[in-house]
């Protein structure tokens, strides 16, 4: 889950402000997040997979995705071949 994979910074990413996530993929797409969407129900539900039904994903899919197990339609918390996740600043 993406907040298992924050929680070993938490500390750091509380000293950062505002923290945002923003996750890319090997397409000319990203998504942005407030890192409170990792304190929420919803935050709990995305995940990082990399394989559907015991199967490693699809080419379409890539190695890695970013999935929202929370959301009723595919949208702005999924994302086709995961290649980076970064905590950043916004300036002042």
């Amino acid at each position: 889950m993406m907040n298992e994979t924050l929680s070993d910074a938490s500390a750091a990413l509380r000293a950062v402000s505002p923290p945002l996530l923003t996750i890319t993929g090997d397409v000319p797409h990203a998504r942005v997040f407030a890192l409170e969407l990792c304190n929420t129900a919803t935050g709990a539900g995305v995940l990082v997979v990399h394989e559907k039904n015991d199967r490693p994903l699809d080419a379409h899919s890539g190695p890695l995705a970013l999935v929202s197990s929370s959301d009723l339609r595919l949208g702005p918390r999924h994302l086709r071949r995961l290649c980076e996740i970064k905590v950043i600043r916004l300036p002042a």
